[in-house]
This record gives structure tokens, C-alpha cells and sequence, in this order.
């Protein structure tokens, strides 16, 4: 945010939510100046954030290249905070605090309204779509779990505290879902991967950012299922080498 002569110029962030709350480009034009407890800033900048996501749960789901990875179980992540600072005279400091359960201990990122723009620069958007079919998470997995059993194929190999799919007849109450279908008139190998985390907001913020750093590919699209397409509409519509957040 920078402000002058009483008004104020900010990203789409800053009421974000989620990824597909942010239209990338858009500035908000607002009367107003950030003040905090009594005090009169010209600018808001992010603090600082972690430079590069890391985390011990990488899973590599893929033999071949372009490497594909993937964080397990951030499915529970949620957004506990944010920071506030002072950064010299003229600017407030701030970062978003979202954490995930890891084992028994947490993990913390710091995501900065900025930081969170510039994730999504990369990423297009699927949505809307016409059928406007309104189902319930539950309902929503129950036909992931129907379409990956009929028609898609899974990459195998993860251990028991990285299992990313339901299997017939394990109880596993994560509700992420990832796999892959093999696209037609491509290269050899061709697939596009599909990762659905969760609803929740949190959840969804990580996946795109351990996403967005594995390196853009110009083999592979990066999209993003807005909240207007439903689960099922941006499985069907994806028939491109992709990666694409559900």
C-alpha cells in the first residue's frame, strides 16, 4: 500500500482469503492513510517472509522429468495471525502467519501481502462454469474418489505418514486428493497433475507457494480452480500438460 494527500493505493491481497480471491493487476484506489495505535504511515510493505518454503514432507510423485513434488498434510493448515512492525520512519512492516501440524510439532511460514500477489502472477483461472453444481466437501471427494478409481492412474511409492489418496478399504481421514490423467495427442508421458488440498484458504495459500517454487516449467500450464467451477467441471475441462490446484 502506498498512501498521499489522504488516499491510499493497494493490492487485491489484502482481504484474501484464498488464492482465487486475488485478481492479478487489480489496484484498489481507497480515501484513507494506514494508521495504527496513533500512528501515521506512508507506505506498507511486506517483513520479512521465508525466501523459499521448505519443508522435511516433500514427496517427489513422478519417476520422470520435469520433477513434480508435493507437500503432504498441509491440508490443516490455517491462518493464525499476522505480524506488525515499523520499517524506518515512512512504513509498516507486515506478514501473515499460516502454520500446518507436522507430526507432533508445527510448522510456521510467513506470507507477506505482496508475496502473495506475485504467486499468483503465473498461475490462470479456471471458473466459471455453467452447471452450476453446489456440492459439500464430503460430496466433492466422494467423486474425486469415484474418478480416480475409473479413469486416472496414481504414482505409488509414499510411506505411510505421506499417503496422499485414499486406498479401498484405509481409513485415512486426510481429504487430499492427488493424481494424474495421461493426455491424448501430446508427447509421449504427457500427464496433467491435479492437487486438491482442501477448502480451507490456508491450505491452498501453501500448496501454490511450494508449487509456485519448484520453478515455472514451460512444459506444464499452472491453473488455479476459481471459487465460480466446481470440482468435477475442472477436472473435465483441463486437457493441456498442466498443474492445477483444485
Amino acid at each position: 500500500m502506498v498512501s498521499a494527500y489522504g488516499w491510499s493505493l493497494f493490492f487485491d491481497s489484502f482481504d484474501a482469503a484464498d488464492p482465487a480471491d486475488i485478481t492479478t493487476g487489480l489496484l484498489h484506489l481507497a480515501l484513507g492513510v494506514p494508521t495504527r495505535i496513533g500512528c501515521r504511515k506512508d507506505r506498507i510493505i511486506d517483513g520479512p517472509t521465508n525466501l523459499r518454503l521448505t519443508s522435511s514432507n516433500g514427496v517427489v510423485l513422478n519417476s520422470k522429468k520435469p520433477q513434480i513434488e508435493f507437500w503432504g498434510g498441509i491440508w490443516s493448515g490455517r491462518h493464525t495471525g499476522s505480524y506488525v512492525g515499523n520499517y524506518g520512519r515512512d512504513a509498516f512492516t507486515i506478514v501473515q502467519i499460516l502454520e500446518s501440524p507436522r507430526g507432533e510439532s508445527k510448522s510456521r511460514w510467513k506470507f507477506g501481502f505482496r508475496q502473495k500477489v506475485e504467486f499468483c502472477r503465473s498461475w490462470g483461472f479456471l471458473g466459471p462454469c455453467p452447471c452450476n453444481d453446489e456440492k459439500t466437501t464430503e460430496e466433492e471427494q466422494i467423486w474425486l474418489d469415484e474418478y480416480i478409481k475409473q479413469t486416472t492412474r496414481v504414482e505409488r511409492g509414499y510411506t505411510s505418514g505421506q499417503t496422499l489418496l485414499r486406498e479401498e478399504g484405509m481409513v485415512d481421514l486426510s481429504p487430499e486428493r492427488i493424481f494424474c490423467k495421461d493426455i491424448r495427442d501430446e508427447a509421449e508421458g504427457a500427464s496433467t497433475w491435479f492437487f486438491y488440498v482442501t477448502t480451507t484458504g490456508a491450505a491452498r495459500w501453501l500448496a501454490l507457494g511450494r508449487m509456485g517454487i519448484m520453478g515455472e516449467n514451460p512444459d506444464y500450464n499452472y491453473l488455479l480452480r476459481g471459487k465460480d467451477c466446481c470440482i468435477s467441471c475442472a477436472v473435465m475441462q483441463v486437457q493441456t500438460r498442466s498443474l492445477v490446484l483444485l
